[in-house]
């Protein structure tokens, strides 16, 4: 996204991570914040909000409000499925079949898939993700 002029934040409780980012995008205009997520206070409001394999339903709901109105969030994560080969995995940190619809039932859902994860992963899993349009 910032190598097509967007601006950026970046967080990430990881401050390796940061690091490398900083090192990786010297040239481009991404601001690189160590937070975590559950602390998180964001610096501007935002066009785009992308949360990508990874669940944390409360984090959804605040994120919503750091929307400017007509924004989109994008949500992509594991779900509960009994094809899942990682049968032992937090239910917590798993979708259930349409919960996303419903999370964003106040939004314009601009796309919903269910699918199964990339065939290059350990395990094949089934995922969930949303396109979905603030309306306020």
């Amino acid at each position: 996204m910032a190598q097509n002029g967007f601006v950026v934040d970046s967080v990430d409780i990881s401050k390796i991570a940061i690091d490398m980012l900083k090192n990786r995008a010297k040239n481009f205009n991404i601001t690189p914040l160590v937070s975590d997520l559950d602390n998180f206070t964001p610096i501007r409001k935002y066009d785009l909000i992308l949360m990508i394999n990874y669940l944390d339903r409360e984090l959804i709901d605040r994120a919503k409000g750091w929307l400017n109105q007509g924004a989109v969030m994008i949500v992509e994560t594991y779900m509960q499925d009994e094809v899942n080969e990682k049968q032992d995995s937090n239910p917590n940190y798993l979708l259930k079949s349409g919960e996303l619809k419903e999370i964003f039932k106040a939004f314009d859902i601009l796309e919903y898939r269910e699918f199964f994860n990339e065939p290059y992963e350990q395990y094949r899993m089934k995922k969930s993700s949303i396109v979905a349009k603030n309306r306020s």
